[in-house]
């Protein structure tokens, strides 16, 4: 995906990209020499962060961020995501899962995170697929 953004002359009124988390396992960005990724504290509440707490058993999370805009210089950005398969089953890895650490998360298909979260954004489908309960066969 590439971005531009030219300058803006009052960027305290203008949001650029909302705080967000990326729905993918890797996003590799690629900003030039002008910076603009402004990254909050890390808290546990989207869809795309329990994707990857899901992924390590909840022991890494994805950071909240967003883009911010400046008055002098234009910024064009690349970024580059990676995500799994879509036959892909996604749950805890095995190596993290163990009688002292169960597994929290339940596994689901990646097709049906994709679904209810990029394709076709439905809060009730979306809620069911990541809050539901753990399962220890992943």
């Amino acid at each position: 995906m590439i971005n531009h953004y030219p300058p803006c002359p009052e960027p305290s009124l203008t949001l650029g990209l909302s705080k967000h988390r990326d729905p993918t396992i890797i996003t590799i960005l690629l900003q030039g020499q002008v910076k603009a990724c402004k990254c909050s504290k890390m808290a546990d509440g989207s869809a795309s962060n329990r994707f990857l707490m899901r992924l390590f058993n909840g022991k890494l999370m994805g950071a909240e961020h967003r883009v911010v805009t400046n008055s002098r210089d234009p910024r064009t950005t690349i970024s580059f995501f990676v995500y799994p398969c879509d036959e892909s089953l996604i749950g805890p890895a095995k190596a993290l899962v163990n009688a002292s650490n169960p597994a929290i998360y339940k596994a689901f298909n990646f097709t049906d995170f994709v679904a209810a979260f990029i394709l076709n954004p439905d809060q009730e489908a979306l809620k069911e697929l990541i809050s539901a309960p753990p399962t220890l066969n992943c």
